[in-house]
């Protein structure tokens, strides 16, 4: 899934669906994000300027910080 999880968020922004799933996306974001794989975190991380785009206006709302996660990337062991 987490492989796919970027173009199932841009093929629902075409149809104008992804803020109708706000939540679940960014709950499983988080899910990614926090993995304790770092293939799945790489997948996080390759994802994330796409969320950061398209859910910075309900960051606070989602209870997530887009810049805590650029920095606790860049801050990764794992290259």
């Amino acid at each position: 899934m987490a492989e796919i999880f970027g173009e199932i968020v841009n093929q629902l922004v075409q149809f104008d669906l992804h803020m109708k799933y706000k939540k679940e996306f960014i709950h499983y974001f988080k899910e990614i994000c926090d993995h304790k794989e770092s293939n799945m975190r790489l997948k996080a991380c390759y994802n994330l300027p796409c969320m950061n785009m398209l859910f910075k206006s309900v960051e606070k709302e989602l209870d997530i910080s887009f810049s805590e996660i650029y920095l606790r990337f860049s801050q990764d062991e794992d290259d």
